[in-house]
């Protein structure tokens, strides 16, 4: 048996990516998990991290 990997696409706000680069993915990951991001794409989702300012 294979191996393969699993990739998924979120589309993310500026402020999102910004924290991904600070922080990591993994700590994107929880902010989205702890959030309670859905899994069905929703185009009017709030910004998770509108909050967030890149210094």
């Amino acid at each position: 048996m294979g191996l393969f990997d699993k990739h998924m696409v979120v589309p993310a706000y500026r402020e999102e990516i910004e924290y991904k680069l600070e922080y990591g993915m993994e700590a994107l990951d929880k902010r989205f998990c702890d959030s309670g991001l859905p899994m069905i794409l929703d185009i009017q989702r709030p910004n998770y991290r509108k909050d967030f300012r890149a210094e």
